[in-house]
């Protein structure tokens, strides 16, 4: 195999500060893995094995700093089984992997299915188990981890067909596991352990253009690398500065779970706390028919952002209140909204707070 050099650059993301478990949709003993996260750090997909096999979600948020919304399972028909996914910045095209293929498939909106997938050819590839699939905006190059061959990089030759260039070496002593690129296809965030320990850690590389062979690894902060866990399967929001990625114990696969971490002068003053009752806040009648009423209490007179948002994440209502210290009561008008599952955030730069709703 054609070994491919590192060369000397750096990714110069902005830094992370700020992280905390995803629990508002984790699923405890049940591998919440392989995320995609958008680039403006709002949407994400990811896999989930409580159907007995992975299957892929899909959730959304209305700012970096907020809790997600409910997952929603993506076409259970069409994404079962499936390992990784990768999208196009428009989330039109898909990239997924079965383990021993990789198929691309395509959407006219992003509310509406796939159509037929079609599996890429890989000319060079090993046979052995694929995952963690990415590609550069233009689709010219697709980086894969295969078992016991490591990072590789392929190349457009014709439609659906790639052709090996080269395995990426990690520095000496340490053994590489999954990674991702970054949208703009100069970064690559790569899982690497010391080949004599069972810990992992993430790493950034970068490059100056497409196309150039990737700088050598640098490892995360401690924020990131927490010792405690194996930290693999990032993904990064350029755009957002937000980094999405899996921590669990090693080699116990049911225990992955989701993180998420962002750079607070980008979100909220505060790490939320998607557990606490920040707002003393209440939504009612739940279901509603057409007018929601909301109550909430705060310490003291501050301005407070309302934002609702349909399962898919889309906004349907949003506005802002100077609202009072102690107790406030309002009526909010939503009779022109169609029955289906929806989401009202209350926030400002302190606090936040996600209630699900059913008209």
């Amino acid at each position: 195999l054609l070994l491919l050099s590192l060369g000397t650059f750096t990714l110069n993301a902005q830094v992370l500060d700020t992280a905390r478990a995803l629990v508002e949709i984790n699923t405890p003993n049940q591998a919440d893995a392989y995320p995609y996260v958008t680039n403006d750090g709002l949407r994400l997909y990811y896999t989930n094995n409580n159907t007995g096999s992975n299957d892929l979600y899909f959730t959304s948020r209305t700012h970096i700093a907020t809790s997600f919304n409910t997952p929603q399972l993506v076409e259970a028909n069409t994404f079962q089984g499936i390992i990784s996914s990768w999208f196009s910045e428009d989330e039109l095209e898909i990239y997924y992997s079965t383990g021993s293929a990789i198929f691309h498939a395509a959407r006219a909106t992003t509310s509406s299915p796939f159509g037929a997938a079609t599996q890429l050819t890989l000319t060079g590839n090993s046979g052995g188990f694929i995952s963690s699939q990415s590609l550069t905006p233009n689709a010219d190059e697709l980086f894969v981890h295969e078992a016991g061959v490591g990072l590789v990089r392929y190349t457009y030759t014709s439609p659906f067909t790639y052709s090996m260039q080269g395995v990426i070496t990690p520095p000496a002593g340490l053994e590489g596991s999954r990674g991702q690129l970054t949208k703009d296809g100069l970064g690559f965030y790569w899982s690497l352990s010391p080949a004599a320990a069972s810990s992992t850690e993430l790493y950034t590389m970068s490059r100056a253009n497409l196309g150039d062979n990737f700088g050598v690894p640098s490892a995360m902060n401690v924020l990131i690398n927490d010792g405690s866990f194996a930290n693999t399967q990032a993904s990064y929001a350029t755009t957002a500065n937000v980094l999405v990625w899996v921590r669990g114990t090693a080699d116990l696969w049911s225990e992955n779970e989701l993180y998420v971490a962002y750079n607070k002068a980008q979100g909220v003053a505060n790490l939320i706390d998607v557990n606490a009752n920040t707002f003393n806040f209440s939504a009612y009648p739940n279901p509603f028919s057409s007018t929601l009423n909301v109550r909430y209490t705060l310490e003291n007179a501050e301005t407070v952002n309302f934002v609702i948002c349909d399962e898919m994440g889309r906004t349907v209502k949003e506005f802002t209140r100077n609202s009072d210290a102690k107790n406030n009561n309002m009526q909010i008008d939503l009779s022109e909204l169609n029955a289906g599952t929806y989401f009202i955030t209350l926030f400002n730069d302190r606090f936040t707070e996600t209630k699900m709703l059913t008209k």
